[in-house]
């Protein structure tokens, strides 16, 4: 039997939105449990894009009380931060237009249920998802790819300034717009600093098939710094290696790991783990070189940056000049050098495939 928040197909809601039609995820791609996409209609015409979402799954729960409010304050920590980014002005972070609430009764059998409140977000409609372009193209050009890293990278410096870390980055969570730009979405496993999350106390908030391997390991740093920043630039990086390979960063050195030291397996600490994971990922890091023409100009410097952004050890993580220059004053993860790096190599990318072109 449906729930409220599928039922909401060819409603006009209550603020005057047309909702036209429900959005299937693509191949490959993931979606929240207790949300369901829409295209809608707004009031003017124009297109966006609703998240649905109802608490009527937290109802069946052993403890419906404790289950209702765990997903209520993921739902107002989603939309504060949305907002937040929207009054800074985020410009590489999804723009939320609206939020607000429906009431759909759900059919069935009498006794009829009673109506369920619907909460919904709306936001500005994009083009398509990273992952659905890969899986489409098999492969973007690197100048496109290096676009969207760049991208990417500066969405997430700028929730960073905000003292919020996004904990999810993958493929299906950055968007490209009709401009041709890309822009984070989708917060809702974001932490903010100061304040509590429900998935908090996970050691990994996002999907673990990406997670940095020291919190598969167990090794959770209390410093938000370490653990939720030193995550994103791994997930940054793990994201472009995936461009690359097609393949995570995690589930390479995965691969390349002995059974045993594997996380599922392993029963001692991080540090006594970390030599195999590091030859592991040494042997990962070749397998993404193998996969970057040797003739290619941005070639040296993206394996660096890969190298430096996945690095195993969360206290060597991300760029040597941003370390030394923030170590105990700031945040040593500050993205704001790939932003620029990522920027200049997509350039050379662009004249290296044109030459190609030529010949």
């Amino acid at each position: 039997m449906p729930t409220a928040k599928e039922l909401l197909a060819g409603r006009t809601l209550n603020n005057g939105w047309k909702v036209t039609q429900r959005v299937a995820h693509a191949a490959g791609e993931t979606g929240g449990h207790f949300s369901t996409g829409y295209l809608v209609e707004s009031p003017s015409g124009t297109q966006h894009f609703l998240k649905a979402i109802d608490f009527e799954a937290a109802m069946r729960d052993r403890d419906p009380a404790r289950a209702l409010q765990a997903l209520t304050e993921a739902f107002n920590l989603e939309r504060d931060i949305l907002n937040l980014s929207k009054s800074k002005r985020m410009s590489h972070v999804v723009t939320v237009i609206e939020d607000g609430t429906e009431t759909v009764s759900v059919p069935g059998p009498p006794p009829a249920d009673p109506p369920q409140t619907v909460q919904y977000l709306i936001f500005e409609l994009a083009h398509e998802s990273l992952r659905h372009m890969v899986t489409v193209s098999k492969r973007l050009p690197m100048s496109q790819a290096l676009s969207a890293l760049h991208n990417i990278a500066n969405g997430l410096r700028q929730l960073h300034g905000a003292q919020v870390a996004h904990q999810d980055m993958k493929p299906s969570n950055a968007l490209r717009f009709p401009d041709g730009l890309f822009k984070v979405c989708d917060v809702g496993r974001a932490s903010m600093k100061g304040r509590a999350a429900p998935h908090d106390g996970l050691p990994f908030a996002g999907e673990r098939t990406y997670a940095p391997p020291e919190l598969l390991y167990g090794q959770v740093d209390p410093d938000f710094v370490v653990r939720r920043l030193g995550c994103d630039a791994y997930l940054l990086g793990s994201l472009a290696a995936f461009l690359i390979t097609g393949l995570p960063m995690t589930a390479m050195i995965a691969e390349e790991l002995d059974p045993a030291a594997r996380p599922a397996v392993w029963t001692g600490t991080y540090a006594g783990v970390l030599g195999q994971v590091r030859a592991a990922y040494a042997r990962a890091l070749d397998r993404v070189a193998g996969e970057i023409p040797a003739d290619a100009p941005y070639r040296d410097e993206l394996l660096t940056c890969i190298r430096q952004l996945c690095d195993p050890d969360p206290a060597l993580r991300g760029h040597p000049l941003t370390r030394a220059t923030l170590a105990g004053v700031g945040n040593v993860y500050d993205l704001e050098r790939y932003v620029s790096i990522f920027d200049r190599l997509s350039y050379e990318a662009k004249i290296d495939e044109r030459r190609k072109a030529r010949q």
